[in-house]
């Protein structure tokens, strides 16, 4: 999947607005600070946008916020 940085943040920053108003506390919590690393990453890091996607992967079959998080970037 070919996803440019501003997209990433962007589809980040929709996922974890749409856990805020449609899942519990607890859910946008867990979402945000799951997920708040691979944001900072973008801005600090160089790995591809790619390559963070792929790591994102990779860690989502033990950590199902980032498996929910990859399904929703697929769906949107």
């Amino acid at each position: 999947m070919k996803v440019s940085e501003n997209k990433l943040q962007e589809m980040i920053t929709l996922y974890l607005n749409d856990v805020e108003d449609y899942g519990t506390q607890e859910e946008y919590m867990i979402a945000e600070s799951t997920l708040f690393p691979y944001k900072k990453l973008l801005t600090e890091n160089k790995k591809s946008v790619n390559q963070l996607i792929q790591e994102i992967a990779d860690k989502s079959k033990s950590n199902s916020t980032l498996f929910d998080f990859l399904t929703y970037i697929q769906e949107v």
